[in-house]
């Protein structure tokens, strides 16, 4: 099995900082990825998370503006999740918070232009939103998915589900939003009114993002199943299903669409190991003495701190990473 171990966040940010640099256009030619603009509209940019840009900051960096949410009165303090990415979309950056209130910034000044409270304040909204057309889409632990004007913030519908919630990020084509529940369902929505085009039903709790390949009609995900799911866009019929996955959780991350492979980071422990910001695997691997048994070290709250990053090619059976979008 081939994998690789790479450090992933474990701590909650309450300070969003904006740095500002020389801004150049790359020389390199860049993939046409499935968005256009200089902008960061959605979760790692675009829909195939390419997590890429065309646009440079150089240095020197200096530091823009600051806005920190928290405050000494824990009635009122906030904070940003940390597998939230700000989005920025005409010239606004919108940032979720932990009181469920999703707010619109000025990316030159810092300061709010809009807020909207969701669900009156009983929720979480614990990853990005996605602007596509000049609407704001993003989902809540409240059980609802919202689409806001992105420009004054106001609410064009909310689409409820009967238990669970909604803790990853939306992936929106020009007339459909795709996410995926804690209920174990994935949803396909009219971008317009909310309205359900399709859903099906997996054996776990949906946080993983989406990614969606245009060309092959297909969205891309990740379940607390440990199977990583192809569905039809059109119909949210199953292309294929994967091999169960290396790990114990996809939670918060999201498949990245390059060419003909796919790439699912997981989960493979407690985010709570023998080692801080560590893991037994990497300790050994340092030559530190790491017993065989540290479940007395484990904490009972679940996290991810190191991530298997599983890379699925058409090689190779008897190994795990035997997937590629056509289905294998």
């Amino acid at each position: 099995m081939l994998y690789k171990r790479v450090p992933g966040p474990i701590f909650a940010g309450v300070v969003l900082v904006l740095l500002l640099g020389l801004p150049t256009w790359a020389d390199q030619v860049l993939p046409v990825y499935q968005t256009e603009d200089s902008d960061w509209p959605m979760l790692a940019h675009d829909l195939q998370r390419s997590g890429s840009t065309p646009m440079e900051v150089e240095p020197p960096y200096r530091i823009k503006w600051v806005r920190d949410f928290y405050s000494v009165d824990n009635e009122i303090s906030e904070i940003i999740f940390s597998q939230v990415q700000p989005i920025v979309a005409n010239g606004i950056v919108y940032v979720g918070t932990s009181r469920n209130n999703m707010y619109a910034l000025d990316s030159d000044t810092g300061e709010t232009i809009w807020k909207y409270c969701a669900g009156e304040g009983e929720g979480e909204i614990m990853h990005s939103p996605a602007v596509v057309d000049g609407v704001l889409y993003f989902g809540s632990t409240d059980g609802h998915l919202y689409a806001l004007h992105a420009q004054a913030g106001d609410l064009i519908w909310k689409y409820g589900i009967a238990r669970g919630g909604f803790r990853s990020s939306p992936a929106v084509t020009q007339d459909t939003v795709y996410i995926g529940a804690t209920d174990s369902f994935f949803y396909a929505l009219n971008a317009t009114d909310g309205a359900l085009r399709w859903r099906y039903q997996t054996d776990g709790p949906i946080l993983n993002s989406p990614a969606i390949d245009i060309q092959r009609g297909t969205v891309y995900f990740g379940c607390e199943d440990m199977y990583a799911y192809a569905l039809n866009l059109d119909n949210g019929s199953l292309v294929w299903r994967s091999e169960k996955l290396y790990g114990v959780s996809m939670r918060h991350y999201y498949p990245v669409i390059a060419s003909d492979v796919m790439v699912f980071r997981t989960a493979p422990g407690n985010a709570w190991r023998a080692l801080d910001c560590g893991d037994t695997v990497l300790g050994r691997a340092a030559d530190l003495s790491i017993p065989e048994d540290c479940t007395h070290l484990y904490s009972d709250s679940p996290g991810v701190d190191i991530h298997a990053c599983l890379l699925y090619t058409s090689d190779a059976a008897d190994e795990l990473d035997g997937v590629d979008l056509g289905g294998r």
